[in-house]
């Protein structure tokens, strides 16, 4: 687990059926969500949960897939070949096994989803002419059949029907492309949890009574593996009626607002990055103007998979319509909102370290400044202190250069040793072989204010290059920097949080940037 902010705790308990799944009920519609922190669960439902999540993944689909097309080319094959073929009556054998194998696996989907597998019309389509399939294949085999081979007149007919039987078999396909797309949706989406009932698979979930979460309602390909606009449109309506609001945080991707009734706003965030101070402040007060018009209003989040960036406004909207009153209950609350522990211990939270100052720095705004922007300080970047440098790229910084800028700009680039193929300012840097450390100096850079963001990049190739492609990057604001000063540890930067990474940013890894006052 990458975020040390993310701690399991208890919820209060939610009304289920007497099939343990979790109901929620709106109005006349009622769907089963897929939603197991606070859910009483006995081995049974346990076991159905783990079932169906093995038949709905992407690599049992496929096998299944693969097998598919196997029997579609022997029934194809079969019926060209002609019953009396010794050939076959090889494939038709087969066939059998095939038959067998997929009736196995509409069993298991009955096992798995329960009375909710008789509620889809495609699944009972599937299992009658899987069933029918199978009985034909068995009376193919049969003596009974072999028999009439010697009247011309069933010969001719009765094998025949039965061929033709068999390739109706075939319009399966129709539910078996239905159930790739959800294993693909659900390989795409890890461990998250969705919401699941009503027709409806999800990448979708509650935060809180009025705070949705969900990854990006997409069109076309993009709807094979992730959420489909449609669905995630006719949902809300559904649910919510005229009562939701949509945020898109996504700088990189759109789509047309008319799905949601241009209830739309967007918020532009790039991706694993933070957004700018003043959108925290805009978005928190665009929620709470949204819920105090009617109680029933609620507002479904997205970036593009429901986590980092959407885990970070969410938390700012819990923050500020007090149902979290700190920085780190808000982002527990998400992460546990967001993570299927039944399905994967993966953290699905908001996971950048910036991220995660960013929820403090709105903190501090709500609780300090009074939901106003804070003093405006400017501060000009006198050294950069890296230690624990032995193990990264050349162990001397001589492999590093790096950039400062914001949103709106690129303020500088630095190279920290002379390189004749780039033309970038050169800064003086002091290797202390003791010490593990390099001092940077002499930037010269133009005066900070408001975000910054600084990253590094190395020219060795051992350096694992991660996040916005680059070995360690972090955002900062530079009215939050106390003693002009501030101190970042391996868990604090941008891509060394990551435990893949900590072969080469080890645990004494650090940044320490230390500011003059500009008067």
């Amino acid at each position: 687990m990458d975020n040390p902010l993310y701690t399991a705790k208890q919820s209060t308990p939610i009304p289920e059926d007497s099939d343990g799944q979790v109901k929620i009920s709106f109005g006349e519609t009622v769907l089963s969500v897929d939603d197991p922190k606070s859910v009483k669960q006995t081995s049974f439902d346990l076991f159905q949960y783990k079932l169906r999540r093995l038949i709905e993944s992407i690599g049992f689909r496929l096998a299944i897939a693969i097998l598919f097309i196997s029997d579609l080319i022997i029934i194809i094959v079969s019926t060209i070949l002609g019953f009396k073929d010794k050939d076959s009556h090889v494939l038709d054998i087969v066939s059998l096994i095939l038959s067998v194998i997929f009736m196995l696996d509409i069993l298991l989907r009955i096992v798995a989803q329960g009375r909710e597998f008789f509620h889809k019309k495609l699944e009972i389509l599937d299992l009658v002419v899987m069933t029918a399939g199978l009985v034909v294949n068995i009376i193919i085999m049969s003596p009974l059949v072999e028999h009439q081979q010697g009247q011309i007149g069933k010969v001719i007919v009765l094998p025949r029907l039965f061929r033709v039987f068999n390739l109706i078999r075939t319009i399966r396909i129709i539910r078996h492309r239905e159930h790739v797309k959800t294993g693909s949706r659900h390989l795409v989406g890890q461990n998250k949890k969705r919401t699941i009932g009503n027709g409806f698979d999800l990448d979708l979930c509650c935060i809180s009574d009025r705070i949705i979460a969900m990854s990006f309602p997409s069109k076309g390909t993009d709807a094979f593996f992730r959420n489909d606009i449609v669905d995630v449109s006719h949902y809300l309506d559904l649910t919510y009626g005229d009562h939701y609001r949509v945020y898109n945080l996504c700088s990189e991707r759109y789509y047309n607002t008319a799905y949601f009734h241009n209830r739309v706003e967007r918020i532009l965030i790039d991706d694993h990055n933070v957004p700018r101070l003043n959108d925290l402040i805009r978005m928190a007060d665009s929620v709470t103007a949204w819920f105090e018009e009617n109680e029933k209003n609620v507002i479904a989040v997205h970036c593009k998979g429901g986590k980092g960036r959407t885990g970070t406004m969410i938390s700012v909207a819990l923050l500020k319509t007090g149902v979290c009153q700190t920085a780190e209950e808000a982002l527990t609350l998400f992460a546990e909102g967001r993570t299927d522990l039944r399905h994967g211990k993966q953290y699905q939270g908001v996971e950048t370290p910036s991220q995660t100052r960013y929820v403090g720095y709105y903190e501090k705004i709500l609780h300090v400044y009074n939901h106003q922007m804070p003093p405006t300080k400017i501060l000009k970047l006198k050294t950069i202190v890296i230690r624990g440098i032995a193990s990264v790229g050349n162990g001397d910084g001589s492999d590093l250069f790096f950039t400062v800028g914001n949103y709106d700009e690129l303020l500088g680039r630095f190279q920290l040793a002379p390189d004749s193929r780039v033309n970038i300012s050169l800064c003086k840097n002091e290797h202390n072989k003791e010490e593990d450390t390099i001092t940077i100096s002499d930037i010269h850079l133009s005066p900070l204010k408001g975000d910054v963001k600084i990253m590094f990049f190395s020219t060795n190739k051992k350096v694992p290059k991660n996040y916005d492609n680059c070995a360690f990057y972090f955002w900062l604001n530079t009215s939050f920097i106390e003693n002009n000063s501030l101190l970042l540890k391996r868990d604090e930067l941008d891509n060394p949080h990551k435990a893949k990474t900590w072969h080469i940013f080890q645990e004494k890894f650090s940044v320490l940037l230390v500011f003059d006052s500009e008067v």
